[in-house]
């Protein structure tokens, strides 16, 4: 007979799936209107709307968008009053795990590099000085070993973004700012989690279908503003769905955290 912590264990990542979708109703349409702001700005950066020159403060303003709108999911997602203080926690949390991604990201690229070469060093008509001939000498096997070594790489990365993908919720229920911590509540959980956050994404993912097509047979002068429009949609569905999913799991996972 399965004890209280294994039904438990198994059970966790259907019933924040569940939690996930019931989050939007929790928020309430007053709360909700701090998620305009952000996707807004989130809008305009992806359809390129505006002025010349302004970059930096374009993504400044960005950043700080999606902090204020992450901060008022987290005070409803973990209340108990967390303090003027989340909003900070939450940007180094954020932070801190996309400088942990991205220096993973450049191991894994120096390793599919270093292996790239290896097996076009061994292929006809290689030039180590031309790298126009690397992909020329990477036929047959070796071609299959090399996108073996791809694909590897691409599933270490993304099982490593789901350890350490629950750092907000973390961050928002200890009033400290948490990242590495999640690793040891994740550990054999991050498949699910990524499947789980693939299944509340799954609206927003259809919104963006249907926003693509309509745009492709708008007129070209109307396709920034329909994507505009479909970006605002995705983000007011997305984020409180994703945070929802992602407070529930932290949650139930916490336990097991050190």
């Amino acid at each position: 007979m399965a004890t209280l912590d294994q039904m438990r264990d198994s059970s966790w990542w259907a019933a924040s799936v569940r939690e996930a979708y019931r989050f939007p109703v929790l928020i309430g349409w007053r709360r909700a209107l701090v998620l305009v702001p952000a996707a807004l700005i989130l809008s305009l950066a992806v359809t390129g709307v505006h002025p010349a020159g302004c970059g930096l403060l374009e993504a400044a303003l960005l950043v700080a968008a999606v902090v204020v709108a992450q901060g008022a999911l987290w005070r409803v997602a973990m209340p108990g009053g967390q303090g003027p203080a989340l909003e900070g926690r939450l940007l180094a949390a954020n932070l801190l795990t996309v400088l942990f991604l991205t220096i993973l990201a450049a191991l894994l690229s120096f390793l599919l590099l270093a292996t790239a070469y290896a097996v076009a060093s061994a292929g006809l008509g290689f030039d180590a000085g031309r790298t126009a001939t690397w992909a020329p000498a990477i036929a047959g096997p070796r071609r299959m070993v090399a996108g073996g070594v791809a694909l590897a790489g691409m599933a270490s990365w993304l099982w490593a973004a789901s350890r350490v993908s629950l750092a907000a919720a973390a961050t928002a229920a200890d009033r400290r700012v948490r990242m590495i911590d999640t690793w040891t509540a994740t550990r054999g959980r991050a498949w699910a989690i990524l499947a789980g956050r693939l299944i509340v994404a799954a609206p927003a993912l259809a919104l963006v279908v249907v926003m693509l097509t309509i745009a492709a047979r708008a007129p070209s002068n109307l396709r920034n503003g329909t994507a505009a429009v479909g970006t605002l949609c995705v983000t007011l569905l997305w984020l409180p769905l994703d945070t929802g999913f992602v407070a529930a799991a932290w949650t139930r996972l916490a336990p097991a955290a050190p």
